[in-house]
């Protein structure tokens, strides 16, 4: 449970109205809220209790024990025989997103949003975002490591790349009340089916590439490809799509207007570019191509596809407005990512960790 900003029933039926959720509603709307929930055993005197049917269990067997905790309304995709107010919505998932959100008043609002998706690269992506716009506007990153701010790292009690809708809304409002400006979200093929972030509307979204994973739960490579896609419609009319224009799974991917660049190693033909590649066990120096603009890069990080990596983030910081000498400059300090090709001993001989979860991110590890 996160404590919230205090509000009614009727303010979050109106929110999952406006998003044509609302089905009906049971019990009096005139309700006052003090938090919101998902999770029964730690209901608080006050909550709204969120329900959906889940891939294993199902939310709404557990109404009741929020109930005898205090939870004083609850969000339901069919109604049940309890006495709390009920709001049923059609999409118990989508709308427990919309209401995390609105109970934590809007944070998204309030700051700078990425969202990052793609099989591989993520996380890596994300932390050279948060490192290249940081000296810009305080930046945050939430993802595979929990969220990382100013104050360091917060692990995540749900151990997912994107968590729940409640961990998120409340940890995009903390950001905002401890002064930060600019958040990057990883998010993963799974928290998009299952709308986790579709209370954040985005202002710049980054494909990093596709292949092959998490089919044993989207069932084909099409359905697979059309969560990722999802971002894209989480993104704001005016937001930024930025596509890795070298992995052709993205070609038939729809901006829907929006403004869109790529990025591609090996080629000038993209927005953003990196050509002439020098690789070797210090890292990577290439030639950066910015809409035309060309600059001398040499930064820490080993491999190809950290150069890929470095280039949507350049994509990203360059959209928002970080001028490209200081994205140079700060590319030659990147950080070592923790565990993504990350170098810990250097003698008698070098020792890299890698966590490569799929066979195409080994053979890029190997490779590299």
């Amino acid at each position: 449970m996160t404590r919230s900003f205090a509000t009614s029933l009727n303010a979050v039926g109106d929110v999952l109205r406006a998003a044509d959720l609302l089905e009906e509603t049971l019990g009096s709307k005139d309700v006052s809220l003090s938090g919101v929930c998902q999770d029964s055993r730690i209901a608080d005197p006050g909550d709204l209790f969120l329900a959906w049917e889940g891939t294993v269990l199902d939310g709404h067997d557990f109404v009741p024990e929020a109930i005898e905790r205090g939870a004083v309304a609850t969000i339901v995709k069919r109604p049940l025989d309890v006495e709390i107010p009920q709001l049923v919505v059609s999409n118990g998932r989508r709308a427990a997103a919309l209401a995390a959100c609105a109970m934590m008043g809007s944070p998204d609002e309030d700051l700078l949003t990425v969202g990052v998706t793609g099989t591989n690269g993520k996380t890596t992506t994300a932390l050279l975002i948060q490192h290249l716009i940081g000296p810009k506007v305080p930046t945050a990153v939430i993802g595979t490591l929990g969220l990382i701010d100013t104050h360091g790292v917060r692990p995540s009690s749900e151990a997912l790349t994107t968590p729940g809708p409640v961990q998120v809304a409340a940890w995009l409002r903390e950001l905002v009340d401890d002064g930060i400006g600019a958040v990057v979200l990883e998010a993963s093929s799974h928290a998009l089916a299952q709308y986790r972030l579709d209370g954040v509307s985005f202002d710049v979204v980054v494909f990093t590439n596709l292949t092959q994973d998490h089919i044993e739960y989207h069932g084909n490579i099409d359905a697979y490809f059309a969560a990722k896609a999802r971002l894209v419609e989480l993104a704001q009319a005016n937001a930024t799509v930025i596509v890795n224009q070298a992995d052709p799974a993205w070609v038939s991917l729809d901006a829907a207007g929006r403004r869109l660049r790529t990025f591609a190693v090996g080629t000038s033909e993209a927005d953003v570019s990196g050509i002439d590649l020098k690789l070797d066990s210090s890292g990577a120096a290439f030639r950066l191509i910015v809409d035309g603009i060309e600059r001398q890069v040499k930064m820490p990080l080993l491999g190809r596809y950290n150069v890929e990596n470095a280039l949507a983030a350049v994509a990203a910081a360059t959209a928002v407005g970080v001028p490209l000498n200081e994205v140079v400059e700060r590319l030659g300090t990147a950080p070592q990512v923790s565990g993504r090709l990350e170098t810990v001993a250097s003698a008698p001989f070098t020792v890299l960790i890698d966590f490569a979860h799929t066979s195409d991110a080994l053979k890029s590890a190997l490779s590299a």
